[in-house]
């Protein structure tokens, strides 16, 4: 649902976001995370974000494995397709059975509704799944966000339906 996929983003802020072998100002001590909710054209959008080193940069820092494996998206700084792999590769570097759904987790909530986005902006690239045709988009930007930038846009009727099930 709606809550783990927020949570599962909100842990990530906290364990990957704000690295501290980067990170030394005040600003990012706090682990600091947004979150934006509106409802527009029927639509309900809840966006979370940080302003953190980005998925590519954590995936370079804590998995080495991963960063080896797909070294050739690193080259070519096709990061929206690195953010793509990291979602169906199920990262985590607790390697912990039960961890690295997170990415998948966010996900989820649009499979369960059967409407509706989830976006992924993180550096340069952007990843997008699309709930009613089950379709996966990546494209990179030519100017790079700070951070990571994670939206849902759900049909308020959906969503409405979801809630009154639980």
């Amino acid at each position: 649902d709606l809550y783990n996929g927020v949570t599962e983003a909100m842990t990530n802020t906290i364990m990957h976001a704000y690295d501290d072998k980067i990170y030394k100002c005040k600003i990012n001590e706090n682990n600091k995370w947004y979150m934006f909710t509106t409802t527009m054209n029927d639509q309900l959008t809840v966006v979370m974000c940080d302003i953190g080193i980005g998925i590519p940069g954590s995936l370079k820092i804590k998995h080495e494995n991963f960063f080896h494996k797909f070294i050739s998206l690193f080259a070519t700084g096709k990061e929206g397709q690195l953010i793509q792999r990291a979602i169906s590769e199920q990262l985590s570097k607790s390697e912990k059975p039960h961890r690295g759904y997170g990415m998948a987790e966010m996900k989820k909530f649009i499979n369960t509704a059967g409407a509706g986005t989830v976006s992924i902006m993180s550096s340069k690239g952007i990843y997008q799944y699309f709930g009613e045709r089950d379709e996966e988009k990546c494209f990179d930007l030519e100017i790079p966000i700070q951070g990571t930038m994670v939206g849902w846009t759900v049909p308020i009727e959906k969503f409405n339906s979801l809630e009154s099930k639980t």
